[in-house]
């Protein structure tokens, strides 16, 4: 019995493992809501929420481990500008992301 349950929140998990596209949406996401709540205009935090998801989608990596993914974005780019950005660490499971130290 406990192999089937076992099977089954194995199964789940396959199917539930974010892809690229959700990461890249779910980033942008979270850049316009983070912005928003600071008190920049709509206009702004979609046009910055745009800008990091094209960021993203040229500088993702993504390691698949079938029921999880981890992802990983060098923001060194922005370094170079004099931002003081960290590297992005993520954690993809179950539909949801959750960031890594």
């Amino acid at each position: 019995m406990k192999y089937v349950v076992i099977l089954l929140i194995g199964l789940v998990m396959f199917f539930s493992n974010p892809s690229k596209t959700e990461f890249t949406s779910f980033l942008a996401s979270h850049i316009r809501t983070e912005m928003q709540k600071q008190g920049e205009t709509e206009e702004l935090s979609n046009f910055s929420g745009g800008i990091a998801s094209l960021f993203a989608k040229n500088n993702l990596e993504r390691t698949n481990y079938i029921i999880a993914s981890t992802y990983f974005i060098d923001m060194s780019t922005f370094r170079d500008f004099g931002a003081e950005v960290e590297d992005i660490h993520m954690l993809g499971i179950f539909k949801t992301f959750v960031p890594l130290p």
